[in-house]
This record gives C-alpha cells, sequence and structure tokens, in this order.
C-alpha cells in the first residue's frame, strides 16, 4: 500500500504529461499504477475478467467510502463519466444497471452530461487507457450522457429532460 506521503497532490497533475511527481518528488505514473491494479485483478479472476465492469464496481465502491461530500462528489461524477465513455465495453448485465444508474443521475443531477474538472479529466484519460477502452478520445471535459443512454427516456420517466 503507499503511503500517504508518496500519494500525489492534486495540484501536482500537470495536463498532458504521463508521469507526474508527487509532493514528496517520487515519480508517480497514473496511467501505469491504474493498469498495474487492472492487470493484478484479471490475473487473479481469469479468462472472463472484464476490465470495465470491474473499474464500474470499484469506482462506484470509491465514491461511497469518501470522507467529505466533495471527495464523494467528484468520484461519482468521475464514475458516471466513466461509465459513458465504458459503455460499449461492459458485459450484458453491466450495461443494464450502468444505463438505470446513468438516468438517475440524469434526473437527479439535473444534468444531460458530466463536467470533469482538469484532475477528473486526467483520472478518465487513465481509467480508460488502463482498461483498454474502445474508441475514447483523451481530454474529454464535457461526457455528454446521451453517448450511452437515451435522455428522452429519462423525460418519459420523470416529465422533463434533465436540464430543462
Amino acid at each position: 500500500m503507499v503511503g500517504a506521503e508518496q500519494r500525489p497532490e492534486i495540484g501536482q497533475f500537470a495536463e498532458g504529461s504521463g508521469q507526474q511527481d508527487n509532493a514528496a518528488g517520487i515519480p508517480f505514473d497514473l496511467e501505469g499504477n491504474i493498469r498495474a491494479l487492472v492487470d493484478q485483478e484479471r490475473a487473479r479472476s481469469g479468462e472472463n475478467f472484464n476490465a470495465a465492469s470491474w473499474m464500474h464496481r470499484k469506482l462506484y465502491a470509491i465514491s461511497s467510502q469518501q470522507a467529505t461530500d466533495e471527495a464523494g462528489s467528484f468520484l461519482w461524477d468521475l464514475a458516471h463519466a466513466y461509465d459513458v465513455v465504458a459503455f460499449s465495453a461492459y458485459d450484458p448485465d453491466t450495461q443494464d444497471t450502468v444505463a438505470m444508474e446513468l438516468r438517475v443521475y440524469a434526473m437527479g443531477m439535473d444534468k444531460g452530461s458530466v463536467t470533469l474538472n482538469p484532475l477528473g479529466v486526467r483520472l478518465l484519460d487513465a481509467l480508460a487507457e488502463a482498461t483498454n477502452i474502445p474508441e475514447y478520445t483523451p481530454r474529454q471535459q464535457e461526457i455528454e450522457l446521451s453517448r450511452a443512454i437515451d435522455l428522452s427516456e429519462v423525460s418519459d420517466l420523470f416529465g422533463e429532460e434533465p436540464g430543462q
């Protein structure tokens, strides 16, 4: 486990760079570290491992365990942004679950998209790279929910489209 002195500070991430130094000056490879976690779970789980579906579960678990509302909200948005970009890589059961979760997010947050801050963009890029998301375009700050779900279904269920 990485000690607190080795965790990267949020301000340490420079947009578009691969390896970063944390506050202690120790190199930190975000993509490599995430890929190592995915590869470790793949080795443990065997042939039927779906990295995207596994990451979906991890992001939701992590977002619900945060000590502050700000951290939980940041990870909640990141999890939904990842769900949109990873949707086609999910197994059918996860797709069904994610579609409903995205509809609830759209309605509950009254949003048709997820907006990420620079750290969120960097993390989404790293997550997509580490889990081999097909046709992912890096450096996306605004993730439209309609890429994964039909927002008219949200309006049909709840009376109006998010953001209206």
